[in-house]
């Protein structure tokens, strides 16, 4: 019963877009619904919000692609109890027009899924942005907007979006599906591939009670599914049948391990994760020169890695904001801040007016002048936000702390022969049910004081600050070990410990250790540290104590950590919050940590300034026993 409450909670805000405004606004849009032939015949539905006053001038046009219904049925037939009606008039009063759109093979639109983001799905985006500039209600320019699986909606329609197509604001998605979202180093995140499923499958077979709870009843629950085109519901019966052979995302958990595993519904090599990513599409985007200000949050799974990488891949000059949020920038995370903030900065509504301030330029004006790139960021520990042009931004050096005897973490490796500490995987080892992967759910992130978990995970930890430390860009972990099993996972956590004894959760990173040997070749976009393929070819069993060199890279994040504060790498081989347990069978790992001479394990951290500790004693290891 708790899952199912989950999955209805984290269903209606994946329902209502990224985020809903919350303030009553003057002008009342008119909606009408369609259905858009593509050029093979599908049909997708369409709600059309119009301002009034645009007869004879034409409205520049903002269009969301969602995969979550573009409306649900309600009581009334009236256009302002649509569940849509307030976001509609807010776009209105900035003088634009809504379209919402459900993708081919979902809500009231026809066709079938053979995988998510489809070769096909993709030329309907420059159809239906083709045919939103034909109308007399517009002025012929359109944006893309979305967040989630509706912001890869909106960087992908660039691919065909054609001149009409003049702006984009992708927010919180995924730059490589693969290793920014389901399987993060390697390692599958089952709560989002299960849950996810569970929820577009229940979508797509047009299940009313889907955001309703475990004791809905089908026949009384209001509201009741997605909302015909035209009050069609032979029009909507016929949509649904056609999503009877859509991809179960659910049964790939099962079946994909590896980047160039096939992720479609008839097993088409062509069709992996990563080749409906924007990061194997980049080149296409990149021709098109839409100029895009994409979101992010430092504590949503790995949009924010994945935006540092798009921004550093692309010649298309973009813009990036990277804030201290959980995903669809609903709430604040600050580990500093006492009491914990209460919702949002900036608030929604001053989102939106950067959004529209962004489009205004390109919608409004018809202007066609360059983007200047930028990422824009906060820094945790100061409260300020921050521009650079680059990243790293200039001046950040990657600066190493070494694992110590006694469970330190040192400025310098110990001579001589290397020392270990072992470490028994406990499986039930835990980030807690509220973090940066649950969040794209919907949900916010709470991961608290880390204090009384510290047992279960093996921990090196520095003597204190002497003076403010920034940490600004992604941690490398370079570990030397050995494994008792041919396979497992690492879940290795950066945290800030306090003078008083509270752990602040910093960042992480996840690795598979079958995928620790380095990539042959580059990869066709830039990354931030080691780099490997997670191909088949490439996999590779740990040898029977052997100690290897498995070396990766974590999660970005910007940081001051304040003096008399400690550094704490925190190491742990499961994380039963979020991801599978591997290996799937058998007796858990025992990892064999080398520290010091030629197998040093270590932390490079992305510092603006060199690292300065006191010489206090650090404190002693903490290890399951």
């Amino acid at each position: 019963m708790k899952c199912a409450k989950s999955l209805a909670r984290a269903l209606v805000l994946l329902v209502f877009l990224a985020f809903a405004p919350n303030a009553v606004w003057a002008q009342s849009p008119t909606l009408t619904s369609h259905y858009i032939e593509m050029t093979d015949g599908v049909r997708i539905a369409a709600d059309v919000w119009v301002p009034a006053g645009v007869e004879g001038k034409g409205a520049p046009t903002v269009l969301f692609l969602t995969r979550y219904w573009r409306s649900r049925v309600v009581a009334s037939q009236s256009p302002e109890a649509d569940v849509n009606f307030d976001r509609a008039r807010l776009f209105a009063k900035a003088g634009y027009a809504l379209v919402i759109v459900d993708v081919r093979g979902s809500g009231a639109s026809f066709g079938s899924r053979v995988t998510e983001f489809s070769p096909d799905e993709i030329r309907d985006y420059g159809e239906i942005i083709a045919w939103i500039a034909a109308q007399p209600w517009s002025n012929g320019r359109v944006a893309t907007m979305g967040s989630s699986y509706l912001g890869n909606t909106a960087e992908l329609a660039a691919i065909h979006g054609g001149d009409a197509l003049r702006a984009a604001v992708p927010r919180f998605s995924d730059f490589d599906t693969y290793r920014h979202a389901v399987f993060p180093g390697g390692v599958p995140n089952t709560v989002l591939l299960k849950a996810w499923g569970q929820i577009v499958g229940a979508l797509d077979r047009n299940d009313p009670c889907v955001a309703a709870g475990p004791d809905c009843d089908p026949r009384t629950v209001t509201p009741a599914g997605v909302k015909p085109v035209q009050g069609s519901e032979a029009l909507l019966t016929a949509a649904v049948a056609d999503h009877a052979t859509n991809l179960d995302v659910t049964d790939l958990v099962e079946r994909l391990v590896f980047i160039d595993d096939s992720a479609s519904r008839d097993g088409d090599p062509a069709i992996t994760f990563s080749t409906v990513s924007p990061s194997l599409l980049a080149g296409q985007i990149d021709r098109a020169a839409v100029p895009m200000a994409f979101w992010a949050g430092w504590f949503d799974a790995g949009t924010a890695d994945g935006a540092l990488s798009r921004f550093m891949t692309y010649k298309t000059p973009m813009r990036l904001i990277i804030g201290p949020w959980n995903h669809g920038a609903t709430q604040t995370v600050d580990p500093y801040a006492t009491p914990a903030p209460k919702g949002v900065q900036p608030t929604v509504p001053e989102q939106y007016e950067q959004i529209f301030a962004f489009l205004k330029p390109y919608l409004v004006d018809g202007q066609r002048q360059p983007l200047t790139p930028e990422i824009r960021y906060y820094t945790l520990g100061t409260g300020a936000w921050r521009t650079t042009r680059q990243w790293p931004p200039a001046g950040v050096v990657q600066r190493a702390l070494y694992a110590a005897d006694k469970g330190a973490l040192a400025l310098a490796a110990a001579p001589g022969e290397a020392g270990s500490d072992a470490y028994q995987v406990d499986f039930s080892t835990s980030s807690g049910p509220a973090n940066r992967w649950t969040t794209q759910l919907g949900g916010p992130v709470d991961y608290g004081d880390r204090a009384s978990s510290a047992a279960f995970r093996l921990n090196y930890t520095s003597s204190p600050l002497a003076r403010p430390l920034e940490i600004t860009g992604q941690p490398v972990v370079e570990l030397w070990l050995t494994s008792s099993t041919p396979d497992g996972a690492l879940h290795v956590y950066l945290e800030d410990v306090a003078p008083d004894g509270r752990v602040s959760y910093l960042t992480e990173g996840a690795f598979r250790l079958i995928h620790r040997k380095p990539s042959r070749t580059p990869e066709p976009f830039r990354q931030f540290g080691p780099s490997h393929s997670f191909k088949r070819e490439a996999a590779e069993p740990m040898p029977a104590d052997r100690a290897q060199l498995v070396a990766f890279t974590m999660m970005p994040i910007s940081v001051v950590v304040a003096p008399g504060h400690r550094i704490r790498l925190s190491i742990a081989g499961a994380d039963a919050a979020a991801f599978a347990r591997i290996p799937v069978t058998g007796p858990a790992p025992v990892f064999g940590v080398r520290r010091g001479g030629d197998m040093a394990t270590r932390i490079l951290l992305p510092t603006a300034g060199p690292i300065a500790l006191t010489p206090a004693v650090p404190a002693a290891a903490s290890v399951t026993p």
